[in-house]
């Protein structure tokens, strides 16, 4: 699968992740894209990261988000495209603190 491909060459390349600006992630299509991401990675281990896009996201994977957003400084377009109720509640209070 593509994602697999993109992830075996974020690790493979080790100054790659300074050079990444944006992110769509989606549960939407794949398996779990979202989750699988996280898995592997931090959102703050990319320091360049101004623009990120979800889709789909799921409750676990939302306690993470809480965590990991606060920490991206060069963040200025975030979009969550289809959040259940409950987690627009959490949204806000995220993006609050900035």
């Amino acid at each position: 699968m593509l994602e697999n491909q993109f992830c075996k060459k974020i690790f493979s390349i080790a100054d790659l992740k300074r050079h990444i600006h944006s992110l769509q992630l989606s549960n939407k299509d794949a398996c779990s894209e979202i989750k699988k991401f996280l898995s592997l990675f931090s959102l703050n281990e990319f320091p360049h990261l101004q623009s990120l896009t979800l889709t789909e996201v799921e409750q676990d994977e939302v306690e993470k988000l809480k965590i990991m957003l606060p920490s991206i400084p060069q963040l200025s377009s975030f979009r969550w495209i289809k959040p259940r109720n409950e987690d627009r509640e959490i949204l806000t209070k995220i993006l609050i603190t900035y």
